[in-house]
């Protein structure tokens, strides 16, 4: 299970490899996108999957909007095996300070329900 703390080690990262972004500039992978480098966040792809190729990653947040999204059962059995920290299926607008509106309402419904992470 995903823990607050989890999520707030990652944003404490500044720098992350976003995978899957749509090339549609109205898809939501791109809206996302685009806030995380508005907020100062590094997307360097090129670096980083050279890095990645020689380094071990150790935390991957592997986010799901509707239906499985990136989340696989397997990838995260796979990932926690091997001691990575693994994010699993959170929306990350959900945890940004100032996100707007419709992801402040969405989190205030997930702490009402009781699925916000602790």
């Amino acid at each position: 299970m995903t823990s607050r703390k989890d999520i707030d080690d990652f944003f404490a990262l500044k720098r992350f490899l976003v995978v899957g972004v749509s090339r549609n500039p109205k898809d939501f992978s791109r809206t996302l996108f685009r806030e995380l480098r508005a907020r100062g966040y590094d997307a360097v792809t090129e670096r980083v999957v050279r890095d990645c190729d020689d380094a071990a990653v150790r935390v991957v947040w592997m986010y799901r909007a509707v239906g499985a999204g990136a989340v696989s059962r397997a990838a995260v059995d796979f990932c926690r095996a091997r001691g990575m920290r693994v994010i699993e299926g959170e929306c990350p607008f959900l945890f940004l300070p100032k996100a707007g509106w419709p992801h402040l309402l969405h989190r205030f419904c997930r702490k009402v329900l009781g699925t916000y992470p602790r």
